[in-house]
């Protein structure tokens, strides 16, 4: 299952457009045991998605399936000038946290969640500490989420990881054109895409478009004239774009009703997107959401 479940919206309110705020805990358990009858068994968390881990622990201190889980969480972000011993401990305080609130002896995956700290001065430190948890069975797999191709480009070369996780959607297709998605394959690399509804920009009829990008306004015009003439819904479209790429190994999605996760699953691979390529936008302050 291509599927994978993102749970930010578990621990806090999240996404341009949530209306919902905070799913309850009822809600949760309810997506979660429909994902799981549904064999979407990868669930992406972090420390700081308010109280999600600990929700998810909840749910997951008895075994609940036969499915091994898939649990992927990330490292605190670091922020000095360079990495120090400090930060080694921090990492390990803030793994040792995640475990005991996810109610898990191991993980799945460990990713760097700035992927700018591998850039930093003492960065071979930092790798090497989740080398060695991988090494002690702590976690199966390292990796990093990236938001640019020039990060991948720096740290991909000094850091091998297993996982690279990164945006992917109708408006950012450059890993997609520019080979990235082909070159991670070849180096046997998950690839996770993220952000595939462009954190539900992609979802918003035009009349709730902020005006904060109004300049982009002719871009999304292309974009509903698109699904006009396909005739396709904003998920229709987003998802199944995403479920026809080969390359990636899993979709993050994340939802707050478990109607909207039924909805995802209805959802069928696109088989043409060979005029899918002229919605692609390279303009980091559309497609970057950190820069809104």
């Amino acid at each position: 299952m291509k599927l994978a479940l993102g749970t930010v919206q578990f621990g806090m309110p999240y996404g341009i457009s949530n209306t919902q705020g905070q799913t309850p805990f009822v809600e949760v358990e309810n997506i979660i045991q429909h994902a799981l009858l549904h064999h979407i068994n990868t669930f992406d968390t972090a420390p700081s998605y308010g109280n999600s881990e600990q929700i998810l622990g909840q749910l997951f201190k008895q075994p609940i399936t036969n499915q091994p889980l898939q649990i992927i969480t990330k490292t605190p972000h670091f922020t000095s000038s360079s990495i120090t011993d400090s930060d080694i401990q921090l990492l390990h305080n803030t793994l040792q946290l995640s475990l005991v609130h996810l109610q898990q002896h191991t993980l799945y995956a460990l990713l760097i969640h700035n992927a700018d700290n591998l850039l930093q001065i003492g960065a071979e430190r930092l790798y090497q500490a989740l080398i060695t948890l991988k090494q002690q069975g702590i976690i199966q797999k390292i990796g990093v989420s990236i938001y640019t191709p020039q990060q991948l480009d720096q740290i991909l070369p000094h850091f091998p990881v297993d996982i690279v996780q990164l945006p992917f959607n109708l408006f950012d297709q450059r890993w997609l054109h520019q080979g990235y998605l082909e070159t991670l394959q070849q180096k046997g690399i998950e690839i996770h895409a993220r952000s595939i509804f462009l954190q539900g920009l992609l979802l918003m009829p035009k009349e709730q478009l902020p005006k904060s990008l109004e300049q982009y306004y002719p871009h999304f015009q292309s974009y509903y004239q698109f699904l006009s003439e396909h005739q396709l819904t904003p998920l229709q479209a987003c998802l199944g774009y995403a479920l026809c790429i080969p390359y990636l190994d899993k979709i993050l999605c994340g939802v707050t009703q478990k109607a909207q996760l039924q909805a995802l699953l209805s959802i069928s691979p696109l088989t043409d997107i060979q005029n899918i390529q002229h919605l692609a936008i390279y303009n980091e302050k559309l497609i970057n959401p950190s820069l809104w």
